[in-house]
């Protein structure tokens, strides 16, 4: 039995260690939210135009979600995973608490993969200008209506 619980222990601190090394990887969300609570219509704006999405639509996303980075972050998920917004939305909705690394994987953004990477820029490409212009990684459009 005492080789159960150390192996239980081991799973546990490596998830503990994991989940710290996901939340390190996207903090960068502090910063939208900053930037968000400078000025609302700038940063709406700035997203309407980073996700192709009218500005009406991206201010109930935000407040459907509840936080500026959290939209960001389940939109960008969609744009380069080629899901919906309600895909991903009911992906975040059920794994919120498990980390945007977990719900970019569930929603097939391998960690490692270049859309990956993209996902943890924090938004510079969005926010700066983007060689994808709202590509996903199929080179289509994504579906974020």
């Amino acid at each position: 039995m005492k080789t159960g619980k150390w192996i239980s222990g081991a799973v546990v601190t490596f998830l503990f260690f994991t989940s710290i090394a996901f939340a390190g990887d996207f903090d960068f969300l502090r910063e939208l939210d900053r930037k968000a609570r400078e000025d609302h219509k700038a940063f709406v704006e700035h997203m309407s135009l980073a996700f192709g999405l009218p500005v009406p639509r991206i201010d109930k996303i935000i407040v459907q979600i509840g936080s500026p980075s959290d939209a960001f972050m389940v939109l960008k998920i969609g744009k380069l995973s080629d899901r919906s917004y309600d895909e991903v939305f009911r992906e975040y909705e059920t794994n919120r608490g498990k980390g945007w690394g977990v719900i970019a994987k569930n929603m097939g953004i391998k960690p490692g993969s270049a859309e990956f990477h993209e996902l943890k820029k924090g938004g510079k490409d969005d926010f700066h200008g983007s060689s994808s212009k709202g590509k996903g990684k199929s080179g289509k459009k994504g579906k974020h209506k």
